[in-house]
């Protein structure tokens, strides 16, 4: 998760705010973001985030616009090559698949930020698909080990093996107690990269450049007192 949409759902005023999340959890062919890109929609247009832009980013705005009204989650399939994508510039050809949810609790997002201001990896299992529509939306967090709040049906080990690997999937379970077949998109957060840049000259500036671009979190070090200060 986009450390700058987790925290805009952190700090939402939950009495006077609602908001919807996008998630993209498949794609197929080609597409200009990947599965995990996720967007926060307000109900007056405003976004933060971002799944790709273009036309079909402004299909998924209009379709979390709809959800916030009915306040149900959704599922959105984004198809870029289309006439009307051709025409609108997208050349992607690819498809997107994008969960959609009425955001009604911070909780879930305080607990995911608990574990990444900890440095620890985690991962986000959330039901995207179910006929208990209950159950849509429920979203939990297990560990590496598979430890956590889990309560749906067996991980097989693929799936955390795929995780640790930073890999998003997106499975089907069978629920327990009658639940029937859900689909489940498995979303692993792991700590933000770490790069140690030995000098601030310029092509060290260079570098924390492209590597603030890359989400990097990156440390300079240099002896010099000329470079070795905020401004640069």
């Amino acid at each position: 998760m986009n450390e700058k949409v987790l925290q805009e759902l952190i700090e939402l005023d939950w009495e006077k705010e609602k908001a919807a999340l996008a998630t993209i959890i498949r794609t197929t062919g080609s597409t200009p973001r990947g599965a995990g890109a996720q967007m926060v929609v307000y109900p007056d247009g405003r976004t933060v985030g971002t799944i790709g832009g273009g036309c079909g980013e402004a299909e998924v705005k209009r379709a979390a616009l709809m959800s916030l009204d009915i306040g149900n989650p959704c599922l959105y399939r984004v198809s870029l090559d289309s006439v009307v994508a051709a025409e609108a510039g997208m050349v992607c050809g690819g498809n997107m698949d994008v969960f959609i949810e009425p955001v009604r609790d911070a909780t879930p997002f305080q607990q995911l930020a608990s574990y990444w201001q900890r440095e620890e990896p985690v991962v986000s299992l959330t039901v995207v698909r179910s006929n208990k529509e209950e159950i849509i939306g429920q979203r939990s967090f297990i560990d590496l080990e598979g430890r956590g709040d889990w309560q749906g049906p067996f991980l097989p080990a693929q799936i955390k093996e795929q995780a640790r690997r930073g890999e998003y999937q997106l499975v089907d379970l069978s629920w327990p107690e009658g639940g029937g077949e859900v689909e489940v998109f498995v979303h692993p957060v792991l700590p933000v990269a770490k790069l140690l840049v030995l000098g601030a000259g310029y092509v060290g500036q260079a570098v924390v450049r492209l590597a603030g671009e890359l989400d990097f979190r990156t440390t300079v070090v240099d002896d010099r007192v000329e470079f070795a200060n905020r401004h640069n």
